[in-house]
C-alpha cells in the first residue's frame, strides 16, 4: 500500500494498518466517487474522513450531486502491527511509492526533445492516477465535464508559459501532461461540433491539433512563440488562423480513457447501413452537372451500385470521379440519393484558380449546408459562398467576393430575404431590414462623417438566392436529388 496524506490535517501517513489518523484521529477508510447513471467509479483511494463528511473530499470536483455520489467506507478495526507486517515491509512499500512518483515527477528536461515519438498508450495504475489527482488538486485545478467524461481544467493568461513551466507548476512530467491533454482536446472538439450544422471542421481541427502537439513536443517553446510561429507558417494565406490568446487545456481525470476524434462525417457514415453485395464499376464516365458551366465532363469514375429490377443501376455506396488530374468529385449514395459530405474540386485553366465545393446531405438526401472555396492552385483557399438549409430550403447565406463585397442574411421558405441583411460593398456598410414575408422595411447606412442616415439598397439579397440554387441544380453539385 502507498503512503497517503490525511485529508483532515495534511499529515502523511506511512502505516496503512492504522484505523485513525494518529494526529487528528480522523477515521481511515476508502473514498469512492461514483457516477450515478451507470455506477462507474470515477475515483477510488485511501482517505481519511473529514469533519465535514465525504462531500468535502470532492471540493475540487465541480460536479453536480445529481451526477455523482461520494461514498466513504470505514476500514475494519485491526491491530496496529502484526507479525506479518515488519518495518522492512514498510520500506519496500515506500520504495514502491517512490518508483511511481519518479515516473510522474521525472524532470521535464528529460522530455524536452524535438520528437513526435512520445508514447501515447501508457496504462496508468490506480496509484499513479491517485498521485496525479492529488497534484492537480494541490495546484488548484478543478474538474469539468465534457461529453460524459471528466477533465482537470487548466487556464492561464500568461502567454510566456511553456510546457516545461506548466510541468513544473503541476509537478507532472511533460509527456504525461501530453497524454492527458490529448483526450481532452479531442473530446472538446467533438462537443464543439455538436452545435455545427456541417460538423467537424477538419481544417481547423488539424491546425489546432498540430499546434497542441507542437507545444508539448517542443516543451521550451512558449505559447507566445508558438502563436508567432503559426503566423509565420501561414504567410500568403487569404485568411490567417490564430491560436487562442490564452492557454487552455483539459487534462483527463481518468487517463486510461482514450477519446478519438471523429468528424460528423465519420459518425454519420457509421450510422448508415448500405446494402449488401454491392457491385463496383471502374471506368469511363460522363459526369453531368459539374463545373461552373453545367454540361458534362468525361473522365474516370469508381462507384458502387445495385441492380434495379428494370436493369438500370441504383447508386449505393461510395462514388469518386477524376478528369485528367483537373477535376475531382467524391461522396456517398444511398438508394440513388446523395448522403453525407460531397466534395468537388475544379481547376480553371484560364486564371489558374481552383474551386473547392462541399455540400452535406442527411440520410434522406436532403441538403444541410454548403461551402464553396476559391484560390490559387496548390495554395490555401478562402470561403466565398456558404449557406445552410432547413427541410431542403436555403435559409441562410454568406458571400465574400475577394474581401471587397460581403453579404450575409437569411431567407424564408419561399426564398425571400427576411430579417437584417448586412452588405459591405467596399465603400458603405448597408443594412437592409425585411419583415417575415420578404417586404423591405428600411435600407441604408449611417454616414460616418455626419451621423446622418443615407437611404441605399443592394440587389445581393435577391440575386444570391437564385444564383445559389442555379449552382446546385446545374453547376457544382452533382445529382442533387432535392432540386
Amino acid at each position: 500500500m502507498a503512503q497517503f496524506e490525511c485529508d483532515e490535517c495534511g499529515v502523511f501517513l506511512d502505516d496503512n494498518d492504522l484505523v485513525n489518523c494518529p494526529n487528528c484521529n480522523a477515521p481511515i477508510g476508502t473514498f469512492q466517487l461514483i457516477q450515478k447513471k451507470d455506477g462507474r467509479i470515477l475515483e477510488e483511494r485511501t482517505a481519511t474522513l473529514p469533519k465535514g463528511g465525504a462531500e468535502v473530499l470532492t471540493k475540487n470536483i465541480m460536479l453536480s450531486n445529481d451526477d455523482v455520489e461520494a461514498v466513504f467506507t470505514h476500514k475494519e478495526s485491526k491491530p496496529k502491527y502484526d507479525k506479518q507486517h515488519t518495518y522492512l515491509d514498510k520500506i519496500r512499500e515506500f520504495c514502491s511509492v517512490i518508483s511511481v512518483l519518479v515516473f510522474l515527477l521525472m524532470p521535464s528536461s528529460l522530455f524536452a526533445q524535438d520528437s513526435y515519438n512520445i508514447p501515447k498508450k501508457e496504462h496508468f495504475t490506480q496509484e499513479q492516477i491517485n498521485s496525479l489527482r492529488k497534484r492537480f488538486k494541490q495546484a488548484g485545478l478543478y474538474t469539468v465535464k465534457s461529453n460524459g467524461n471528466y477533465y482537470w481544467y487548466y487556464l492561464s493568461e500568461n502567454l510566456s508559459e511553456s510546457a516545461n513551466i506548466i510541468s513544473q507548476k503541476l509537478k507532472i512530467s511533460v509527456d504525461t501532461l501530453y497524454m492527458l491533454a490529448e483526450s481532452g482536446f479531442n473530446d472538446k472538439q467533438i462537443e464543439n461540433d455538436k452545435d455545427k450544422v456541417i460538423g467537424g471542421d477538419n481544417e481547423w481541427y488539424e491546425f489546432e491539433k498540430k499546434a497542441n502537439d507542437h507545444f508539448f513536443t517542443h516543451p521550451t517553446m512558449t505559447w507566445l512563440e508558438l502563436m508567432e510561429k503559426t503566423r509565420q507558417d501561414q504567410k500568403g494565406n487569404y485568411e490567417i488562423k490564430s491560436l487562442s490568446s490564452y492557454l487552455l487545456f483539459y487534462f483527463a481525470y481518468d487517463p486510461n480513457i482514450v477519446v478519438k476524434y471523429n468528424t460528423k462525417e465519420e459518425l454519420f457514415l457509421g450510422s448508415i447501413t448500405f446494402s449488401d453485395n454491392l457491385k463496383t464499376y471502374n471506368g469511363d464516365f460522363d459526369l453531368k452537372g459539374f463545373g461552373f458551366n453545367g454540361g458534362a465532363i468525361s473522365g474516370i469514375a469508381n462507384y458502387q451500385y445495385k441492380d434495379a429490377p428494370d436493369g438500370s443501376r441504383i447508386f449505393e455506396g461510395s462514388f469518386s470521379f477524376q478528369n485528367h488530374g483537373h477535376d475531382y468529385a467524391k461522396g456517398y449514395f444511398k438508394n440513388d440519393k446523395q448522403v453525407g459530405r460531397w466534395t468537388w474540386d475544379s481547376y480553371n485553366h484560364n486564371n489558374d484558380d481552383v474551386s473547392h465545393s462541399e455540400i452535406n446531405f442527411n440520410e434522406n438526401g436532403i441538403p444541410i449546408a454548403f461551402d464553396i472555396y476559391i484560390g490559387p492552385r496548390n495554395k490555401p483557399k478562402r470561403s466565398y459562398l456558404s449557406g445552410t438549409f432547413e427541410n431542403g430550403k436555403l435559409v441562410s447565406l454568406s458571400y465574400k467576393d475577394n474581401r471587397i463585397v460581403k453579404c450575409d442574411g437569411k431567407y424564408n421558405a419561399e426564398g425571400k430575404p427576411i430579417g437584417d441583411w448586412h452588405i459591405e460593398d467596399g465603400s458603405h456598410f448597408i443594412v437592409m431590414s425585411f419583415d417575415d414575408f420578404g417586404k423591405l422595411i428600411k435600407s441604408g447606412y449611417r454616414d460616418d462623417r455626419t451621423g446622418d442616415w443615407i437611404n441605399a439598397t443592394s440587389q445581393y439579397p435577391y440575386e444570391l438566392y437564385s444564383y445559389v440554387i442555379d449552382r446546385i441544380k446545374n453547376g457544382n453539385f452533382l445529382r442533387s436529388t432535392s432540386f
